[in-house]
């Protein structure tokens, strides 16, 4: 580096010359922005700011998007896709996991078997609150559930919506809407994030039954992305 870049002097350069021109900080993008242009480049224009946020970020982190890796196909198309998707994203909590998956991609050596497009995608679908529901998982259920595992040799099965439901279930209703939380739930299954069931029970009464979920092995890969 030659001299220091800051997100300022980008986006003033965005914002007189156009995107092209905040470019002139991070030239090794080459052929990738040359692609992105081609595929959207009304939108590249129309969304300068976060443009130029993104080139920020890759010049920011050099140390891992090295000019090397924008001259394989491979990587170029992941470029243009995840850009797509960044600057298309309204909500900035949303665009910094965007940002969080593509610098976990970049840094990989098994970029076939990374699920990106999955990821990106999820990360541009899923709610406001199924985001905060993540954080609290990984914050508070998730390190309990990991103690109570290795203190039972690994011989317990543990349910998530036990954990959940104890937490932010009926019982906490002042603190967290119930419905809103099953509504939650109901997305993240969908977006394949939690792995759900059916379980019957019986009681003095009669019987029932209770949908009982866990992470998905993509969900606990996308949780990893909630939490930086």
């Amino acid at each position: 580096m030659t001299q220091s870049i800051t997100k300022v002097d980008i986006a003033k350069k965005a914002t007189k010359d156009g995107t092209d021109a905040a470019l002139s900080a991070v030239p090794f993008v080459g052929t990738a922005w040359d692609i992105a242009k081609a595929v959207f480049g009304a939108a590249l224009a129309l969304r300068h700011e976060r443009a130029s946020e993104w080139l920020l970020y890759i010049y920011e982190n050099q140390i891992v998007f090295r000019a090397e890796l924008f001259t394989s196909t491979e990587f170029q198309d992941a470029f243009v896709y995840t850009l797509e998707k960044y600057i298309r994203e309204r909500n900035e909590n949303k665009r910094e996991l965007i940002k969080n998956i593509f610098l976990d991609f970049a840094t990989t050596e098994q970029k076939a078997r990374f699920e990106l497009e999955r990821l990106v995608n999820t990360a541009s679908t899923v709610s406001i609150e199924a985001i905060e529901l993540l954080s609290y998982i990984e914050q508070n259920i998730l390190p309990e559930m990991k103690t109570e595992y290795e203190q039972h040799n690994g011989q317990i099965i543990q349910r998530l919506s036990e954990k959940v439901e104890e937490r932010l279930g009926d019982q906490k209703g002042e603190h967290h809407d119930t419905n809103k939380l099953r509504d939650t739930v109901a997305e993240l299954i969908n977006l394949g994030v939690f792995r759900s069931w059916t379980e019957s029970y019986n009681t003095l009464g009669g019987g029932g039954s209770s949908l009982e979920y866990n992470l998905t092995i993509f969900g606990s890969q996308f949780i990893e992305y909630v939490k930086k």
